[in-house]
């Protein structure tokens, strides 16, 4: 498929529902998941792809009478191997979610980056989501809208995106481009 239908990435969500034996040959779960996330990290730089597994925690505390706190590494099963493991570590937390669930308030927390003059440095942020437009606002912002209009890019077929009244029409030029000359 990567050669054929160009796929760039591999995404495994949620990596809990996957039909690990662990104990099948006898193979403590530290040491399975140590082999698998090693096989996945190799496949990754092989196949000059990108690897996302999405692990959700287990058994978080509440904070208070409702919401739960940030998840770290450790409150995954077998945390200290995937922090062994991983090249970064990435949460997203809603953290009002249990108090109040339409509440639109994000957190992004980078909590392991394991090339930090490539890729980033750890840190946080908070931002919010507009459940009417399904998008992720940056100081009641959608940067990504801004981008597509100020350029005037559409990723649809169809030849209108519109948050509200403002119209976005494809643009000749990047029709004919293929994803690696697109200029962002």
């Amino acid at each position: 498929m990567i050669i054929k239908e160009k796929v760039d990435g591999v995404d495994i969500d949620p990596f809990n529902q996957l039909a690990n034996d662990y104990e099948k040959n006898g193979v403590r779960t530290d040491k399975y998941l140590e082999t698998f996330l090693s096989d996945c990290s190799r496949f990754a730089q092989i196949n000059n792809v990108y690897f996302w597994i999405i692990a959700h925690p287990k058994g978080l505390q509440k904070h208070g009478e409702k919401d739960y706190p940030c998840p770290d590494v450790f409150d995954v099963a077998d945390g200290a191997m995937w922090n062994n493991k991983m090249d970064n570590i990435l949460v997203y937390h809603r953290p009002f979610f249990q108090s109040e669930p339409t509440s639109p308030i994000c957190e992004f927390h980078s909590k392991k980056i394991r090339r930090q003059k490539i890729v980033g440095k750890r840190g946080s942020t908070t931002f919010g989501m507009s459940f009417k437009d399904r998008r992720y606002k940056f100081d009641d912002i959608d940067h990504v809208r801004r981008v597509q209009h100020e350029k005037e890019i559409t990723f649809y077929s169809d030849e209108v995106i519109s948050e509200t009244t403002e119209t976005v029409f494809k643009n000749e030029y990047l029709e004919n481009l293929d994803e690696t000359e697109l200029p962002f």
